[in-house]
């Protein structure tokens, strides 16, 4: 996971090392554990555009409360097996080439009806 932050104030540029060790790692580490919990692991690699939108809407509070600001949250290298990866992506497609089917075959019938 990548966060883009930054200070609030000019003051509290002047310490980010600090804030960036002890703070954000951990407030990123609680917030992250617990939108993840949320998804199984097929979701993390499908849906990871609605996983960084929940951290970022789960983290802007906290880091308003220490002066912080986010500008940006994403996840960058979900790391799963090959084989799990490409499972998923098989099952994706084959959800994608049923709905299909079902589209052309609702289509076909109301063709007939007319």
């Amino acid at each position: 996971m990548t966060l883009k932050i930054r200070p609030a104030s000019l003051h509290l540029h002047q310490h980010r090392a600090d804030y960036d060790e002890r703070v954000l790692q951990s407030i990123a580490t609680k917030i992250f554990k617990s939108v993840v919990s949320r998804f199984d692991a097929g979701e993390l690699i499908t849906q990871r555009e609605l996983l960084s939108r929940q951290v970022s809407d789960k983290f802007t509070g906290p880091a308003a409360t220490f002066g912080l600001i986010l500008d940006d949250v994403s996840l960058t290298h979900p790391t799963f097996g090959k084989e799990f990866t490409e499972a998923v992506e098989a099952k994706e497609g084959a959800q994608q080439e049923a709905e299909r089917a079902a589209r052309f075959a609702a289509e076909n019938g109301n063709h007939h009806l007319c």
